[in-house]
């Protein structure tokens, strides 16, 4: 080593540098290599554990979303119940308040009273069809009427007829089948459709009894004006019916219609059962006409019988409703 000259030892200590540095450098790149496959086996682990936790969290989110509209639901019900709550126990207070529970509302006092006032009443608007006003159509043509809806009496008076069979048909069933103590489900089927069925012919039978009396009335009142125009055309003087007048009018063809049936009925059964209907129609108008006194009559219809009767002896028994009606 003493031998050598200065230079040579020079450029051998640079080349050995440069050899450790280039093996520093490859060292370097393999433990860069390293961590970074050691990085990104750390990168997948993280992003698979992200990945777990967001779906996680999400599903964390939507239970926690649905118990609080839960909670909300429950929340609003309850008030709802308690507010109705409220409201009825107001209004049983209100009405223990007053001296008859049809007895109006009395306003508090406490209340302030608005400042605005109504200067100029306004009619309110009342919508109307236009099709049935008389503002834009003319007064309906009954006879027209009836004469193009004719057809409508057939297929009622055909289903009149279907429901009556079918009620004789469920009858026969229920006596059969269903009496009143079975409880099996045919049994009650069948009463109950026998039921229906029964309302639904009552529900048409007065629907056509009802027609029947409007088209006796309208041709009681048709046949009262051809007499008026006749008397009119004779030198006559022309009057017009009042509601009372047609009222009247139709109550005497009632009377005589019926009259006229027990009278001239040729069979027995017939003659007893126009009978019957006038007596049941006399005795319906004996009791309006009652009815109508006894609203009239002070005491409720008692009279001053009772009145005075409980005057001169306080300590006898009143009389019962039933028999103040009855005298």
């Amino acid at each position: 080593m003493k031998t050598l000259p200065f230079n040579v030892l020079m450029k051998a200590q640079r080349s050995l540098v440069r050899s450790a540095r280039k093996g520093s450098d490859d060292e370097d790149d393999e433990g860069d290599l390293e961590e970074d496959s050691e990085e990104d086996e750390f990168e997948a682990d993280r992003r698979k554990v992200a990945s777990t936790s967001r779906g996680d969290s999400s599903t964390k989110k939507e239970q926690v979303m649905a118990q609080l509209q839960e909670a909300a639901q429950a929340k609003e019900a309850k008030e709802r119940r308690e507010r109705r709550a409220k409201e009825r126990q107001e209004a049983a207070r209100e009405i223990e308040k007053r001296s008859d529970k049809h007895a109006p509302t009395e306003m508090s006092s406490r209340k302030p009273v608005s400042r605005k006032r109504r200067v100029v009443e306004t009619a309110a608007d009342v919508r109307r069809d236009p099709r049935f006003s008389s503002l834009s159509a003319s007064q309906p043509n009954r006879g027209l009427f009836q004469a193009s809806y004719g057809f409508l009496r057939t297929q009622q008076s055909s289903e009149v007829a279907e429901l009556r069979a079918t009620l004789a048909k469920l009858k026969r069933q229920e006596a059969n089948h269903a009496g009143a103590r079975a409880q099996s489900e045919q049994a009650i089927r069948v009463r109950e459709e026998r039921a229906n069925v029964e309302q639904a012919l009552r529900r048409e039978e007065a629907r056509e009894n009802e027609r029947k009396r409007r088209e006796r009335e309208s041709e009681v009142v048709r046949n009262e004006k051809k007499k008026i125009e006749e008397r009119v055309k004779k030198g006559g003087k022309r009057f017009f019916l009042k509601e009372a007048d047609k009222k009247r009018l139709v109550l005497e063809d009632q009377f005589k219609r019926l009259g006229g049936a027990s009278e001239g009925g040729e069979g027995g059964g017939e003659e007893k059962g126009a009978k019957r209907q006038l007596r049941k129609a006399l005795e319906k108008r004996r009791k309006k006409n009652a009815a109508k006194e006894r609203k009239s009559m002070p005491l409720g219809g008692g009279g001053a019988s009772s009145f005075s009767r409980r005057d001169q002896d306080p300590s006898a028994a009143p009389v019962p409703k039933r028999l103040k009606m009855g005298r």
